[in-house]
């Protein structure tokens, strides 16, 4: 063969297009340029099926990157957003501890007051009561004095009906007999009826 060295062990010269060439029988210029026009049509082709292959690589790649950072970016305002609410909702919880506890202090310091109030009311009315109390037993000391009194003029006055009684019993004892003695006399002897009760009242008034 042409162009093969001629001693052991040394190694083969690599074979060039032409050599290639010779090697399937293209011996004239017109085969090698068509054979060389052929290669590079394949070469195109591979090569752009390899531009296709990582165009439609980078497409996918740059999908997935789209992919990616839309996913990041959700992500991204999702945390935002649940970072912004988990605020809002610590403020509104924060406001409405605040209120709640002004309220809880507001009704501490009324049920206070009120609690004042009562303990108030009720040393007055204690006082009202022990004083109506002292009132009442003034009033029954004073009823039993009253009626003390009462029974005491009662009796007087009992007594003093009793001996008026015995005065007039004895008044009208005495004017019986004088009537039984005006009776025996005769015409002339009798004594008028004014001068007997002029007696009469002498008698009485001597009696008193």
């Amino acid at each position: 063969k042409k162009g093969s060295g001629g001693g052991k062990g040394k190694k083969k010269a690599k074979k060039g297009p032409s050599s290639e060439a010779e090697g399937i029988g293209l011996t004239t210029p017109e085969d090698k340029i068509r054979h060389l026009e052929a290669l590079n049509k394949a070469l195109e082709m591979q090569l752009a099926h390899k531009a296709t292959a990582t165009s439609a690589a980078e497409r996918e790649c740059r999908l997935l990157k789209e992919q990616v950072n839309s996913e990041v970016r959700k992500s991204a305002e999702q945390t935002q957003l649940t970072f912004d609410l988990t605020r809002d909702m610590t403020r509104q919880y924060k406001s409405m501890e605040d209120e709640l506890l002004d309220r809880i202090n507001v009704r501490e310091s009324k049920i206070l007051e009120l609690m004042d109030d009562i303990s108030k009311i009720e040393k007055n009315h204690q006082l009202v009561l022990e004083g109506n109390k002292n009132k009442i037993e003034n009033l029954k000391r004073d009823a039993i004095l009253q009626e003390d009194r009462m029974k005491s003029l009662i009796k007087r006055f009992v007594e003093m009906l009793q001996h008026i009684n015995a005065q007039v019993a004895q008044n009208v004892n005495l004017l019986y007999i004088l009537e039984q003695n005006e009776e025996n006399k005769d015409a002339n002897d009798r004594v008028p009826l004014s001068s007997k009760l002029e007696r009469f009242g002498d008698i009485t008034k001597s009696n008193t």
